[in-house]
């Protein structure tokens, strides 16, 4: 298949996740095909469908071995990985609020055999991208404000950060010193400036909102 085939609007591919086994070289580390696959659930679903776009065709590299039945094996060596998974995120622009509409389009399998595994250590993470999937507080989990200390229910966090914000955008000093200092373009809910928010259409004239702040509510 060809790379600008899978950019045809409204391709789906269906597959399957390969088995794989991290394998140790003194002449540079690999990932080997187990001839299996890996269910995308505990309860034994084999088949994936994905957008083509969000897919990428690898090159696997055949080895031969003598002291297996099968004799080929197809390798991707890790170094290569390493590349491939260093192009796509680029190509992601991942500076751009943007990036978090993609990175939640992207399946989840829900399969304790994931993410790969060498020497009890996940692999084959783009840490980058994982960044972007932070763990959200309920909104009855009680929060401390970032410049003044107050303690107050996660919900009503963005109204008391949002005083903080009015007050230095019209020059006004606050009862307490700030522990940080408010930027030009801060966040509603946090009031530090580097976090990424980016509205996502769920249907006709209905959005959700997708951010990688802590205290998104």
């Amino acid at each position: 298949i060809k790379i600008k085939e899978l950019k045809s609007p409204g391709l789906k591919v269906v597959g399957q996740i390969v088995d794989l086994s991290y394998v140790a070289l003194s002449t540079g580390d690999l990932w080997r095909w187990n001839d299996g696959y890996i269910s995308t659930t505990d309860t034994g679903e084999p088949l994936v469908t994905i957008p083509g776009t969000h897919l990428y065709p690898l090159k696997p590299e055949v080895q031969r071995s003598e002291s297996e039945s099968s004799g080929h094996r197809w390798i991707l060596r890790v170094s290569y990985l390493e590349k491939v998974a260093s192009k796509l995120w680029e190509l992601l622009d991942p500076e751009l609020d943007e990036i978090l509409v993609t990175v939640d389009a992207l399946p989840s399998f829900p399969t304790s055999k994931l993410p790969y595994r060498a020497e009890g250590h996940p692999k084959l993470l783009i840490y980058n991208a994982s960044s972007l999937i932070v763990k959200k507080c309920e909104g009855s989990e009680v929060v401390a404000c970032n410049f003044c200390s107050f303690l107050c229910p996660l919900k009503l966090m963005q109204n008391h950060v949002g005083t903080h914000i009015l007050r230095v955008s019209r020059n006004r000093s606050d009862i307490a010193p700030y522990a940080r200092q408010i930027g030009p373009n801060p966040c509603g809910w946090y009031g530090l400036g580097q976090c990424k928010t980016q509205f996502k259409s769920t249907g006709r004239n209905q959005y959700a909102i997708l951010s990688d702040c802590n205290y998104h509510y």
